[in-house]
């Protein structure tokens, strides 16, 4: 039925997503798409990230101290859902605050304070990462990942299983490889990793 739809109807774009890719999919659903394109989607890049956080609507007020821009960046890795989260937390606090512009604005120690809640508010998201995006051979890796004092492990040696896995970690953008080794891009997973994922902190 996709097929014939993507074929015969001129007037009708079909757009199909998911975490998998085509081959990670059974061999059907490289014939039932053959004629389709694939588009990579990942995170925001950094200047398309940033104006999302501080200016998220038309006259938002200035929120933000350049370092706690930069921080919710790095703690989120551009990635489009966390930052929203993250700020919606950040946010809600000023309101409670009842925050004035003549007030100072959120610093990167506030950013700091609020990562736990921003976990909370987004395990949802990371609950289906870990049971859809990490494969199961995968995660006593991730785990370490998480635990790493350098936030760097090197993968050498590793069985064709665990290979595959890592490479498709890397498509998901949930593990950057690095000159030293590899490492979780987000720390707000890490995060989430080592509280809800992990016997040891």
């Amino acid at each position: 039925m996709l097929r014939g739809i993507m074929q015969h109807r001129k007037r009708v774009t079909v757009l199909l997503t998911g975490v998998h890719g085509l081959a990670e999919l059974p061999p059907v659903w490289a014939a039932t798409l053959v004629s389709t394109t694939a588009i990579a989607l990942g995170p925001l890049e950094r200047a398309d990230a940033a104006l999302l956080v501080e200016q998220p609507v038309p006259d938002f007020p200035n929120v933000y101290a350049p370092a706690a821009v930069a921080a919710i960046l790095d703690a989120t890795a551009c990635q489009p859902f966390l930052l929203q989260i993250y700020c919606s937390v950040l946010v809600d606090e000023l309101n409670r605050r009842r925050w004035h512009a003549e007030d100072a604005p959120i610093g990167i120690e506030d950013v700091a304070h609020a990562a736990d809640a921003a976990v909370d508010r987004a395990e949802n998201y990371f609950l289906d990462m870990w049971g859809n995006a990490v494969p199961p051979c995968a995660r006593d890796l991730v785990r370490r990942l998480a635990r790493s004092e350098s936030a760097v492990v090197r993968i050498d040696d590793t069985a064709d299983d665990l290979a595959q896995a890592v490479l498709a970690l890397e498509r998901r953008h949930i593990v950057t490889r690095t000159p030293a080794g590899h490492k979780l891009t987000a720390p707000l997973f890490a995060r989430y990793v080592r509280s809800s994922q992990s016997v040891r902190p």
